[in-house]
């Protein structure tokens, strides 16, 4: 079986020139409740995947982190802002990683957040 991370940038090359929803809800500490949401809008031109080189013991930093690039923008209870450098990140802290299909896009459950991608 191949490994989360690989199925989802798969998954994400397939979609590059097209416009993605990608719904962040984020967890209070210990996964129970939602503290916080997003939505982002992408196109998106590239994927890629940026690997730490030392595991960081207090969790600042991923171990890998997923970026999309494209020009978009977030919506936040802030308001709406452009990407900051046309690139969006999501961070994989450990191995408490897992895609799920959804309607005609994908689930990413991590560590600190749901993502939810769907094409536009």
């Amino acid at each position: 079986m191949a490994h989360p991370i690989f199925e989802l940038t798969e998954w994400l090359e397939r979609q590059k020139g097209q416009t993605l929803m990608i719904y962040k809800s984020e967890f209070s500490t210990g996964k129970e409740e939602i503290m916080d949401r997003d939505e982002i809008q992408l196109v998106l031109d590239e994927v890629s995947v940026r690997n730490i080189e030392r595991h960081d013991e207090d969790d600042y930093l991923a171990d890998q982190e997923i970026i999309l690039q494209g020009q978009g923008f977030i919506e936040t209870d802030k308001g709406r802002m452009e990407l900051p450098q046309n690139a969006y990140e999501i961070p994989i802290y450990s191995d408490d990683f897992s895609t799920q299909d959804k309607d005609n896009g994908v689930r990413v459950e991590t560590e600190k957040a749901i993502y939810t991608i769907l094409p536009q």
